[in-house]
């Protein structure tokens, strides 16, 4: 029976489905660069010289952090690769667009960032005559009121001198190209640029060279795909060992290094092993030999076992434990995605059962491990994405190695990065009432703060941030369709990803009017909100417990639940206005983490878990299922029963308890049918702890429900569990 059955049997009822889901235990960030501009029309043909090699990227030149750098997105819109201007010698940038009728700046043709004054403008446009425009504006100009300076004009006259270059900056191309006849043209042109320095390149303070120990103790990992098409990378590896390895020496004293070697489970001979593991050592020799042991052969199909191969590295089984308070690093080398869920191995003998949620469960959970992914030669897009989400979720970065010559020096700046990453320490948070638990985020890969090393903690948390913070804490995979659901959350917007994964898991949701808003303030009713509505940590005592947020505000009931969780407290005067006054006003970074870290608190997600199920493990199960119209103080049920009177009922509960759930993976979904017809969507519940309760419910917020047949259908993890039926008379 569906919503207009039920209309027809019973006038004026309107039944609201309010799907309310309590369950026990569930277990803030900048984007990893900001920057000022999106790229914005047809990437570029970009050469730079680099001392004396030169080398062409197709993407787009970004803002750089620092003015002395120079910062390039690819043309994949996720690798990008910062260069020292001081190491450059010339760009050359070339961008083909089409020129059309509609004035100067409705078709730009590129835009960049030049770190120096340059003092050559070499141009080409496609052997016409034409004129180009350049505007020194950031952000980009939408319209014509922003004015322009004409710095190259074969149509008019002479050619004006460059000199208009005189500092570095953003500049923007206007191009204008113009046929022999004189009428402008309407089709497609390239313009070729090419500068070189006016002036003595600009000077960055030298960074010290680092001592044995100043980054403590490191354990790494090194993690590598050991199928055919690595060959030549692994290669490289072997022949530069021992220079990689003195890269992490030059960083800290005190380190030890295992390797794990991974094919693909099901497409190699049953005497051939999938996984080649060689324990954490700091015998320098010994760690050489082990990489060099590995060979590179075999294959199938794309995917790899690179879930199962990083469950392995942190399992405290098969590499030796990983010590206590030491930073923790993997490097995971490959050209291929790992195989997701469900998945069948190519020989139909084994079915995967990982997640990138599990791998970050796992990594957030010992102590951390920050996952580094490099990217070599010939990966894939699917390798790509999935490697980046692997590295978000566990406070990583991607790197890329376009060709195998290129995998040691890649290797090399990963490690400085890593060791750099698992010890940073923001400078202004020092002393700060938030210190302990910003410090605490930033060592598991939730916080990273902004471009310069800072993290603002009484700065104001935007929409975007946010999202970001929540997401990552929760584990929750960025989501990327086809078609953004926000025009001002567009695919090129750093937190895209974050946004929409959290829109989709309903923690955050857009504007009336189609927008997201993502640089709005975030108020602290909304974020108790959305914690404790994803909590299911929900209170309605008889009176409000801040004078500011009475019974008839929006928030009240998830600020009574957080409060009663401990996610709220009293006192509380770094959050609180008052003992008497929560404060309905915009939450600051600080604030906003401290919520989140409490909720982390609250739900175990800092505790140890065990990285690999044992065979032995508990079947993820619900051990008890019950119907009633009430649940207790201690949200347990009230007179459950199958038989309840229609005249009195206007709140149905399904109550019930689980065991063997892997925390906040395992997941129960509840579908409600009246009549045999489905009684509006299924609604689904994350397994908060290994075993606990949950609760969904069904309100009609007029009148009664109809009598007639009812059932409800439990789901764990996707296969029916079991079905209640009950009726109302």
């Amino acid at each position: 029976m569906n919503f207009s059955k039920v209309r027809r049997a019973i006038p004026l009822l309107r039944i609201a489905l309010l799907f309310l889901i309590a369950a026990l235990m569930i277990p803030f960030v900048s984007p990893l660069t900001t920057f000022a501009a999106l790229p914005y029309g047809a990437p570029l043909q970009i050469t730079f010289l680099l001392g004396e090699t030169q080398t062409t990227w197709e993407g787009w030149f970004i803002d750089p952090c620092n003015p002395t750098s120079l910062t390039i997105l690819k043309k994949d819109g996720v690798t990008q690769a910062t260069i020292p201007a001081t190491d450059l010698r010339g760009i050359v940038a070339t961008a083909t667009a089409r020129a059309g009728m509609g004035g100067p700046f409705n078709n730009p043709s590129a835009f960049f960032y030049i770190p120096f004054a340059p003092s050559g403008l070499d141009y080409d446009l496609q052997g016409e005559s034409g004129v180009i425009n350049f505007t020194r504006t950031n952000p980009r100009p939408l319209d014509n009121t922003v004015p322009y300076v004409t710095v190259a004009d074969t149509l008019h006259g002479p050619t004006p001198s460059p000199a208009v270059f005189t500092t570095a900056g953003w500049y923007y191309i206007v191009s204008k190209p113009h046929s022999l006849a004189g009428e402008t043209a309407d089709g497609a042109f390239t313009l070729r640029l090419r500068f070189t320095p006016s002036t003595p390149l600009p000077t960055t303070s030298p960074t010290p060279s680092p001592t044995p120990g100043t980054a403590g103790a490191i354990d790494l990992v090194f993690c590598i795909d050991t199928t055919g098409s690595m060959g030549d990378d692994i290669d490289e590896v072997k022949d530069q060992a021992r220079m990689i390895i003195n890269t992490l020496a030059s960083q800290t004293s005190d380190f030890r290094i295992g390797v794990i070697g991974f094919k693909d489970i099901g497409s190699v001979p049953e005497d051939d092993p999938i996984f080649l593991d060689f324990p954490f050592t700091n015998n320098v020799d010994t760690i050489i030999n082990n990489i060099n042991a590995l060979n590179a052969d075999g294959g199938g199909d794309d995917p790899e076992a690179v879930y199962e191969a990083l469950l392995r590295a942190m399992d405290n089984v098969t590499l030796g434990p990983w010590r206590n308070g030491v930073g923790k690093i993997i490097i995971l080398m490959g050209d291929a995605p790992p195989h997701e869920k469900g998945e069948v191995s190519e020989d139909g003998t084994h079915t995967y059962q990982y997640t990138v949620s599990d791998v970050a469960t796992v990594a957030q959970n010992l102590d951390p491990v920050h996952i580094f992914p490099v990217l070599t030669g010939g990966a894939s897009d699917a390798a790509r994405e999935s490697f980046k989400q692997i590295a978000t979720l566990t406070g990583g970065q991607v790197f890329e190695a376009e060709e195998a010559s290129k995998v040691p020096q890649v290797i090399s700046s990963v490690i400085s990065t890593a060791v750099a990453e698992v010890s940073r320490v923001f400078p202004d948070i020092s002393g700060h009432w938030a210190q302990a638990q910003l410090e605490k985020l930033s060592k598991i890969g939730i916080l990273k703060g902004f471009p310069d090393g800072y993290f603002r903690p009484d700065q104001m948390v935007t929409r975007a941030q946010f999202a970001k913070v929540i997401t990552i804490a929760l584990r929750i995979p960025e989501v990327k369709p086809a078609s953004p659901t926000f025009p001002d959350v567009p695919a090129s917007h750093w937190a895209y990803g974050y946004v929409e994964a959290a829109v989709k898991r309903g923690l955050l949701k857009g504007f009336p009017d189609g927008t997201f808003r993502p640089e709005d303030p975030v108020s602290k009713p909304q974020i108790v909100k959305i914690i404790a509505a994803e909590n299911g940590w929900t209170s309605s005592p008889a009176s409000s417990s801040f004078g500011d947020i009475d019974k008839d505000h929006w928030a009240f009931p998830y600020v009574e639940g957080a409060l009663n969780m401990g996610i709220l407290r009293k006192p509380d005067p770094n959050i609180n206005q008052s003992d008497t006054v929560f404060g309905d006003v915009s939450a600051t970074r600080a604030q906003a983490c401290v919520l989140v870290y409490r909720m982390m608190e609250a739900t175990g997600a800092f505790g140890a878990v065990t990285p690999t199920p044992s065979p032995t493990a508990a079947v993820f199960s619900i051990t008890n299922a019950v119907i009633c119209t009430q649940l207790g103080a201690d949200n347990k049920p009230v007179n459950p029963g199958n038989s309840f009177p229609s005249a009195t009922t206007t709140k149905i509960y399904c109550w019930l308890s689980y065991e063997g759930a892997k925390p906040n993976i395992s997941e129960i979904l509840c579908k409600w049918y009246y009549e045999g017809e489905p009684l509006g969507d299924p609604t689904t519940v994350v397994a908060k702890q290994t075993s606990g309760t949950a609760a969904f419910h069904l309100e009609i917020t007029e009148g009664t429900f109809p009598a007639g047949n009812y059932s409800v259908e439990l789901y764990t993890n996707g296969n029916l569990a079991l079905t209640l039926n009950f009726t109302l008379y």
